[in-house]
């Protein structure tokens, strides 16, 4: 059962949305303006009232510290100020990181040059009626399409150079669980051309996924390579400390 935006909003402050709905979020909230400010809003005021829970805490382990003081303290009401402090902090932590991922994600990706099948030379005829399409929806960045295309072309040839693009045009689509899947499934990309370029585009998927534990791994595999993106990964990386 698909949840409305309010209910994606209230799940994502009870920490129970998982990746894949934490994207959904984002992308309602780009096409809802109005929504988008009040989703703001909420995660300034939970920043209002974090900032208030640690000055109610600090007033009530003063109150405890005062000798012979007749109030008494209700331990689980303090208690239960912390674990709201907790909340709250992690919501606008996670919500800041996101947007540093976002920004950091839009700043590196760029799609891979067709080198397989550019379209000025389709008219090769080594270059099948299926690799055309797929490769023309690809470069006008029709990437839905494209995604159904190297599917089928994929399940043809079984070959890497498609996997490599379906996975690329996963990401076009902002399927970005989906074209981790994809990496994850080739145990072979070692032995292909595409080798590093997969890592990246991977690692790119992880930090849009907020696994930023994943996405550097990758990128130091890339980073200690002889491979031209091995600047890049190198840069990334800094930005990610």
């Amino acid at each position: 059962m698909t949840m409305t935006t309010e209910q994606l909003i209230e799940a994502y402050f009870l920490n129970k949305l998982s990746a894949d709905e934490v994207e959904e979020l984002k992308k309602r909230l780009q096409d809802d303006s109005a929504t988008k400010e009040d989703f703001i809003f909420q995660l300034e005021l939970s920043k209002v009232l974090q900032e208030n829970e640690k000055k109610k805490i600090k007033q009530r382990l003063q109150l405890l510290d005062q000798k012979g003081s007749p109030l008494k303290v209700k331990w689980w009401a303090v208690a239960a100020s912390i674990a709201v402090l907790f909340v709250l902090a992690w919501v606008f932590n996670l919500f800041t990181i996101n947007q540093q991922n976002d920004q950091l994600y839009s700043a590196y990706f760029q799609a891979y040059p067709n080198v397989i099948a550019p379209i000025e030379r389709s008219s090769n005829g080594n270059i099948s009626a299926l690799q055309k399409e797929a490769f023309q929806l690809y470069e006008n960045e029709k990437y839905d399409k494209a995604t159904l295309a190297f599917e089928e072309l994929y399940s043809q040839e079984h070959e890497e150079y498609a996997r490599f693009y379906w996975l690329i045009s996963t990401m076009g689509s902002e399927e970005y669980a989906k074209a981790i899947e994809l990496y994850k499934q080739n145990e072979q990309w070692e032995k292909s051309e595409f080798e590093y370029p997969a890592k990246w585009y991977a690692a790119l998927a992880y930090l849009k996924l907020a696994n930023e534990k994943e996405a550097v791994h990758l990128l130091k595999e890339i980073q200690v390579s002889d491979h031209a993106l091995s600047k890049s990964a190198e840069k990334l990386l800094e930005e990610l400390k």
